[in-house]
C-alpha cells in the first residue's frame, strides 16, 4: 500500500502528464486520448524508460526523428486540404543516442 505522500507525488506528476498531454495534443491537433494511451501503452507512464527501441514516455526512437531537426527545431508537415503544408514544433534537443 502507497504511503500519502507517495500518493500525493505520483497524483502530482500524472496531473503534469494530463496537462503536457491536453497542451501539445491541442497544438499538433492530435486526439490527446490517443496520446494518452500510447503513453500508457509504450511505458506505463515512467518516463525514465529506456529500451533498444527509443527511450520517455512514448518511447520515441531519437535516431529516426534526427533527420526531422534543424537548428533545434522540429520539422514535420502536415496534409491540409490544399496539399502537405510543413509546420515547426517545439525546440528539441537531440542525445547523443540520436545524432
Amino acid at each position: 500500500m502507497l504511503k500519502d505522500k507517495e500518493r500525493e507525488e505520483i497524483e502530482a506528476e500524472l496531473k503534469r502528464y494530463a496537462k503536457a498531454i491536453v497542451r501539445y495534443s491541442a497544438e499538433f491537433s492530435v486526439d490527446p486520448w490517443l496520446v494518452a494511451a500510447l503513453v500508457y501503452t509504450q511505458s506505463e507512464c515512467e518516463p525514465s524508460i529506456d529500451s533498444s527501441y527509443g527511450t520517455g514516455l512514448t518511447l520515441i526512437n531519437l535516431g529516426m526523428h534526427a533527420r526531422h531537426v534543424k537548428d533545434g527545431v522540429y520539422w514535420f508537415a502536415i496534409r491540409d486540404g490544399n496539399g502537405w503544408v510543413r509546420r515547426s514544433a517545439m525546440r528539441v534537443a537531440l542525445t547523443a543516442t540520436g545524432t
